[in-house]
């Protein structure tokens, strides 16, 4: 199962991180691998002039899918709810922050959490992943 990942960008960046962080602990028991999302911190504006705020940091935060993923329908509902209240607490913190989270499904294209349905992120953690090129 792959996982569900979630970027997280802009100066209150590292903020965010934690507070989502400590949302997926509480909702799911699991605390998400991190990783850096590959805009280097103090990145230059265009013409370098200054610091560009959005560039400030870019961090990943990824789920297990098989947390998520789950074959009996009253489990995906329970889980479903958990994935709402995320994208509830989403869409109440994320106006007061100068950062933005997007869902980043496998097939690729990342969506604001915050606009994202709870399905399509289940639906994500239960894909399966694309085989690597030269395996089958």
């Amino acid at each position: 199962m792959p996982d569900v990942r979630f970027q997280i960008q802009g100066e209150d960046a590292e903020a965010v991180a934690g507070e989502l962080s400590e949302q997926i602990r509480g909702l799911f028991g699991e605390s998400p691998a991190r990783s850096s999302g590959g805009v280097s911190p103090g990145a230059a504006r265009e013409g370098g002039k200054g610091v560009d705020p959005v560039a400030v940091a870019a961090l990943v935060l990824s789920i297990p899918g098989a947390i998520l993923a789950t074959m009996d329908l009253a489990q995906r509902l329970q889980a479903a709810e958990r994935v709402r209240k995320l994208i509830a607490w989403a869409k109440e913190r994320l106006p007061r922050a100068k950062a933005k989270i997007d869902f980043l499904p496998p097939a690729g294209g990342a969506q604001p959490l915050q606009a994202v349905d709870a399905g399509a992120i289940l639906d994500a953690a239960a894909a399966r992943p694309a085989p690597r090129e030269g395996t089958r």
